[in-house]
């Protein structure tokens, strides 16, 4: 199990309810205030013209930064939405139906330390008593780990030493990882195929329809039978293939597990920046900080006889949530259904639906933020980042370790066996209807 001094994780391999809480435990003691912060992309469908560049945000190396993936984050939601204002969206309606929190009027962005944090794009704030909670919306704009790992360090550090004074924190982290260019780290293992790339992309066009309006740009890629290998490996932006490259990014990475390269797959995240930092400095339990990932919703896959691709699912979690320090969550497709047919396997399962505007969606990306909310009011109430000698608290696998199950377990049941003072301080009860948008 995942204990306190384990060894780094060395297994890697990391996208998307509603249940409301009756009023929390009495404290027995002076609490602090807590601060979830939603890291998140928070730009909105259809998405200004990105920026980024392989070449130029993440030069490739085996050992370097990772870049967070796109899958499931935007091309599939009605216009004007964002995968972030969805998720903000839902933890927000968490903590609106959680008995004994109050909305309060937010404070300049001074008083929470936040007033020259990048990235910051909502807050919203509760009282409990004597204690605050605040909902940060942070905009990662499908930036490297290693600037999420740097804004998070500035951010968690101002946020203590403010007005307000915050000493526990909840990260959300919706959201899994690959290589910046994971075309170019194929090709440095081995296993670079044009081909495949090429039937990666038409698999995902063919599976989402909001990703046709890419499909003449691919033509023109496949056409160009001399200069299509160069194009890919140098991945640039203004192709017209950006979105696509890197929503195949997750599907390619990840895939090579189901090609027997789980190795390689591991080692590539074994130093990533953001691990380090919350394995490390976020590892601290003074500092109380709980950081929970969704498992990732599986990978596309085409068989030889060309048919429509189909979704794998695995029995681990992507990165981050495959950390030994981040709490993993799965999704289930109904209240207290079990696994849902398109997630990886994590330590304790959600619910994974939600309403975005008009649209009923589904993913491991909003069963985390379930998990998310009940942490927060777990640490309001007094709860520990480590309980039970588990760190974070309800964590209990350690991928360093050859045989690690990640059991799916209904929230009751994880807090049965890894933190029997979970419940005690957040009790679920009967949903009430909140927002959507």
């Amino acid at each position: 199990m995942r204990m306190i001094g384990s060894a780094i994780a060395l297994l890697l391999a990391a996208t998307l309810g509603v249940v409301g809480c009756t009023e929390p435990a009495a404290p027995a003691e002076d609490i602090g205030n807590v601060a979830i912060l939603v890291i998140d992309n928070f730009q909105e469908v259809p998405a200004r013209p990105t920026e980024f560049s392989p070449a130029a945000n993440c030069p490739y190396s085996p050992e370097d930064v990772n870049v967070v993936g796109d899958q499931g984050a935007g091309d599939d939601l009605p216009d004007g939405e964002s995968h972030g204002k969805a998720v903000y969206n839902l933890l927000e309606q968490q903590l609106n139906t959680t008995a004994g929190l109050t909305t309060a009027t937010a404070r300049p962005r001074a008083d929470y330390g936040l007033d020259s944090a990048a990235g910051i794009t909502r807050l919203s704030e509760w009282s409990y008593r004597d204690s605050v909670v605040l909902l940060v919306g942070m905009d990662h704009d499908r930036s490297t780990t290693g600037d999420i790992a740097d804004r998070l360090r500035d951010t968690v550090g101002a946020m203590r030493a403010s007005k307000v004074k915050f000493s526990r924190f909840v990260l959300n982290m919706s959201f899994v990882i690959a290589p910046c260019n994971v075309a170019q780290w194929l090709k440095e293992m081995g296993r670079f195929s044009v081909a495949e790339i090429l039937a990666n992309y038409q698999a995902l066009i063919d599976a989402h329809p909001g990703l046709r309006r890419f499909q003449s740009a691919l033509d023109d890629l496949v056409r160009d039978a001399d200069g299509r290998e160069e194009r890919i490996l140098r991945a640039d932006p203004a192709d017209g293939l950006e979105p696509i490259r890197r929503r195949a990014a997750v599907s390619e990475f990840y895939g090579q597990i189901i090609k027997q390269n789980e190795g390689q797959v591991r080692e590539r995240t074994f130093n990533d920046p953001l691990k380090l930092i919350i394995e490390g400095e976020f590892g601290v339990k003074e500092l109380r900080v709980i950081p929970v990932a969704a498992a990732g919703n599986g990978v596309l896959v085409r068989d030889d006889t060309g048919s429509l691709p189909r979704r794998v699912r695995f029995a681990f979690p992507f990165a981050p949530a495959v950390w030994n320090a981040v709490l993993s969550v799965s999704a289930s497709q109904k209240a207290q259904g079990s696994r849902a047919f398109y997630s990886n396997s994590g330590e304790v399962v959600m619910d994974g639906s939600w309403a975005v505007g008009s649209a009923g969606m589904q993913g491991t990306s909003f069963a985390a933020p379930r998990l998310s909310a009940r942490h927060a009011v777990y640490l309001l109430t007094g709860g520990e980042a480590t309980c039970q000698g588990h760190l974070p608290a309800l964590g209990y696998t350690d991928s360093g370790r050859t045989g690690q199950v990640w059991n799916d377990l209904q929230l009751p049941d994880a807090a049965a066996a890894h933190c029997t003072d979970f419940m005690r301080r957040v009790i679920p009860a009967s949903p009430r209807p909140g927002p959507t948008t």
